[in-house]
């Protein structure tokens, strides 16, 4: 399965990523509606105080980090039933198996 979080990693993308993340931090970004610089050109300067991105360019950046985040949670889930039902199915005899209980909460408070 090749996922965005493989195409971004293969693309050498995260240092854009960790690069926006610093300077959205301790420097100053505008975001413009119609910007003809991509960010890889505009982060190529590390001593400026102000970097311009394009809205585009930024909404790109923020969908592609919620993919990433979901394929995260997923496989994390994925790997933690794994280990859950290896440990249940490998139980040995006179062993005992404490299961995790999880509470569910109402979603009607979101309302």
């Amino acid at each position: 399965m090749v996922g965005v979080e493989c195409i971004i990693m293969r693309t050498g993308e995260m240092k854009i990523y960790r690069r926006f993340r610093n300077y959205l931090e301790h420097r100053y970004i505008r975001v413009l509606e119609l910007y003809d610089v991509s960010m890889e050109e505009e982060f190529e300067d590390d001593n400026k105080f102000e970097y311009r991105v394009s809205y585009s360019d930024l909404y790109d950046m923020a969908y592609k980090t919620l993919k990433l985040v979901r394929s995260a949670v997923f496989y994390m889930i994925i790997g933690f039933n794994k280990e859950y039902m290896t440990m249940i199915n490998t139980l040995e005899e006179g062993h005992i198996f404490i299961p995790l209980t999880v509470d569910t909460y109402d979603d009607e408070w979101k309302d």
